[in-house]
C-alpha cells in the first residue's frame, strides 16, 4: 500500500499540471477533456484518502498488537508468540487448494496417447491408484503405504503422507498421484484375446527391429492362421526389407511364396561314409533352378512344391479341391 500510495503522489500533482498546462492548453484539450480531467484528479485524490486511512489503521492496529505482547510478555516467563504473516498463509492456503485442484484432474481415468500397430492399437491410459498394493509396486520397495493411501483423496494430506515413508525418494512423490496402464485392442477397440495377443507380440518384435543391421526370423508361422501371416506379417516384413536385409526360414507356403522374396536358399543334408554333409542351394525366387556353391543344380519348382506345399501331389490334390468349390 505504501508502494501505491507513492504513485498517487506522482500522479496528483501530473493530473494538476494538465488543468494547468499554459501555453499547451490546445494540445491538452485535443487529447483530454477538461471534464474528465477533473474527474480523475478527485478519484486520485479519494484514493489516496482511502490508503492513507487504512495505513494509519494497520499502524494503530500494529502498535496495539505490540502493546499487548510486551505487557503479556512481562507478566509471563513463556516465550512471546513469534509474528505470524497472514498474508503469507493466505498464500500457501490458495497454493494448496490449486494443488488439490490440479491433482484430483490428474487422478481422473483418460486416454493420455494412442499408436496404431497394423490392426493392433496400444492404449496408454491413466488411472486412479486403486489401493496401496499399487503404491508399493510404483515403489518397488519393500514398505508400509496403507496411512498413505488413507489420504489418496485429499491430495496434499497424501503428499504430506508421502514424506513420511523413508523408503520414497522427494524427486518420486509425482509418480504415487496415478497409475500409468498399457492396454493391446484389436481392430474392433476391445482388449484382445490370447491367440490375438501372440499376434501382436510377433507383430511387434518384428516392427521393433526396424533400427538393427538385419533382422533374422526363425519360422514365424507357428500357430498363426494363413490370412494374419499374410496381412500383418507379410506386409510388416515387407516393409523393412526396405531399408534392411531380412532373412525369413520357413516352410509356411503364405510366409515362403507370398511374400515373393528377392533372394532364395535351400539346405539339404546328405550322408556321406556314415556323416552328414550339407549343401547350400541358391537363387533367385523367378529362378529354374537352384544353384550350390560347387555348381550343383536342383529343381527349384520341386523344392518349393516339396517343403512350401508339401508335394507335387498334395499341391495337385489342394489345386483340384478349390477348383472343384468354386466351379
Amino acid at each position: 500500500i505504501v508502494h501505491e500510495s507513492e504513485k498517487l503522489k506522482k500522479l496528483i500533482p501530473a493530473v494538476e499540471a494538465l488543468l494547468s498546462p499554459g501555453n499547451y492548453n490546445e494540445i491538452v484539450d485535443k487529447w483530454a477533456s477538461h471534464d474528465n480531467l477533473v474527474h480523475l484528479l478527485r478519484e486520485l485524490v479519494v484514493a489516496f484518502r482511502q490508503e492513507a486511512l487504512l495505513r494509519r489503521k494497520q499502524q494503530w492496529v500494529n502498535s496495539l498488537v505490540e502493546g499487548v505482547k510486551h505487557s503479556l510478555g512481562s507478566l509471563s516467563a513463556v516465550a512471546p508468540i513469534q509474528d505470524i504473516d497472514l498474508l503469507q498463509v493466505a498464500k500457501n492456503k490458495a497454493k494448496v487448494q490449486r494443488f488439490k485442484d490440479i491433482t484430483k484432474e490428474l487422478q481422473k481415468p483418460r486416454v493420455l496417447d494412442r499408436k496404431n500397430m497394423r490392426r493392433f492399437t496400444i492404449e496408454e491410459r491413466s488411472v486412479a491408484i486403486s489401493g496401496a498394493q499399487d503404491l508399493k509396486d510404483i515403489s518397488g520397495k519393500v514398505a508400509s503405504f496403507a496411512n498413505a493411501y488413507s489420504k489418496y483423496h485429499d491430495p496434499y494430506e497424501f503428499l504430506v503422507a508421502l514424506q513420511e515413508v523413508e523408503a520414497v525418494d522427494a524427486t518420486a512423490y509425482y509418480k504415487f498421484f496415478t497409475k500409468i496402464e498399457f492396454s493391446i485392442l484389436n481392430e474392433y477397440g476391445t482388449s484382445v484375446s490370447g491367440g490375438e495377443r501372440a499376434e501382436f507380440r510377433l507383430i511387434h518384435e518384428i516392427d521393433g527391429a526396424a533400427t538393427s543391421d538385419m533382422l533374422l526370423i526363425d519360422e514365424p508361422e507357428s500357430s498363426f492362421d494363413n490370412l494374419f501371416l499374410c496381412e500383418d506379417v507379410n506386409a510388416t516384413i515387407k516393409d523393412i526389407a526396405k531399408v534392411m536385409p531380412v532373412v525369413v526360414v520357413t516352410h509356411n507356403n503364405t510366409i515362403g511364396a507370398s511374400i515373393k522374396p528377392d533372394y532364395l536358399l535351400y539346405t539339404e543334408r546328405i550322408i556321406d561314409s556314415g556323416e552328414p554333409i550339407y549343401r547350400v542351394y541358391g537363387g533367385r525366387a523367378t529362378d529354374k533352378e537352384l544353384v550350390s556353391i560347387d555348381g550343383d543344380t536342383i529343381s527349384n519348382a520341386e523344392i518349393t512344391l516339396k517343403y512350401l506345399e508339401a508335394g507335387r501331389e498334395n499341391y495337385n490334390e489342394r489345386k483340384a479341391l478349390y477348383e472343384m468349390l468354386e466351379d
